[in-house]
């Protein structure tokens, strides 16, 4: 983390890419999980000293999401960066299409669901560091704007038409018609009512909609591909948050049959650990031995039946109530 952290940008932003080389890809970032992160290493092998070092360089993080990226005017956010699949890392998603991608000023016209779900986690993630620094005057700030955020989210973002979490258009408030992983990133976070993650989770069991592959857009989507990067393909990291937010609501029949199907695609893979998997057939595509596919396999394997991050996001709407 500190490899990062020590190439903090002066407005508060962490770069994009590190080369091996000591270049830094800074014009823009990725979304906000660094207090997520040093939260969770705390949790498991606490340690004051760090924290108090590293807190602040948070704090500037999430000043930059505030001043640059549409909090402070909004109380929402986007990503920019020349394009939004750079910054978020859903590069040529179906997402942005539709005028999203064309222009310095069209990029930022979407708020994104989960940039607001990263965000929420980033504020809850200060909570639960500024408690641990005895701060708690501040800790209680910080799980204000969360619970704000949450509101935000649900207020904004939830498309009653589709019984879905969408992402929507910032200038002329239409909610965008593609549905992806990213709508179930408010029951990975413990923010949906009961009621909308019953139709988010219905979703999840539509052969039509992302049952079994959860690909990274709905079968259904005009533009679906299911072999063409982030427009169809399933990919393990935004699979295991969808999942794992649907298991913790209790939907655990088609949580762990998707599971079940997404892990039989990496075993059947002569190569393991590929970059992304063909949605409908399993093939690996992509680049090989992949980082990320390998910590999202052992997250499914390791992670799925832990009660997850109750300490960290309060389970309050939850049909299981949750505790530590």
């Amino acid at each position: 983390m500190d490899i990062i952290l020590d190439r903090q940008l002066e407005n508060g932003m962490l770069p994009d890419v590190l080369h091996q080389n000591g270049k830094l890809n800074s014009e823009y970032g990725k979304p906000p999980v660094m207090a997520w992160a040093v939260a969770v290493v705390d949790r498991r092998s606490p340690d004051d000293a760090y924290i108090a070092r590293v807190y602040p360089k948070l704090v500037r993080l999430g000043q930059f999401w505030d001043q640059e990226r549409g909090g402070k005017s909004d109380g929402l956010y986007f990503y920019a960066g020349g394009h939004p699949g750079n910054e978020s890392g859903w590069d040529n998603s179906v997402r942005w299409d539709g005028g999203y991608q064309l222009s310095k000023s069209d990029e930022k016209r979407l708020w994104a669901i989960d940039l607001k779900c990263y965000l929420y986690a980033h504020f809850r993630a200060l909570s639960y560091l500024a408690t641990r620094l005895n701060r708690e005057s501040e800790a209680a700030g910080w799980s204000e704007r969360a619970e704000k955020l949450a509101r935000q989210i649900n207020d904004q973002l939830w498309d009653e038409e589709k019984g879905f979490y969408v992402d929507r258009d910032r200038v002329i408030g239409a909610p965008s018609q593609v549905l992806s992983p990213a709508g179930f990133m408010p029951l990975f976070a413990g923010i949906a009512p009961k009621d909308r993650a019953a139709r988010v989770a219905a979703a999840a069991a539509n052969p039509e909609k992302f049952f079994p592959g959860m690909p990274t857009a709905a079968y259904d989507t005009p533009g679906y591909d299911s072999r063409a990067m982030w427009r169809g393909p399933a990919w393990l990291n935004t699979s295991f948050f969808a999942l794992k937010g649907l298991r913790d609501y209790g939907y655990t029949e088609v949580a762990d049959a998707m599971r079940a199907k997404l892990l039989g695609w990496v075993a059947a893979e002569p190569e393991l650990l590929r970059e992304y998997y063909d949605s409908k057939t399993g093939e690996g595509l992509g680049a090989r031995r992949f980082a990320w596919t390998g910590v999202f396999a052992i997250a499914f394997v390791l992670d799925w039946e832990n009660d997850h991050l109750t300490w960290l996001f309060p389970r309050t709407n939850n049909v299981n109530g949750g505790s530590d």
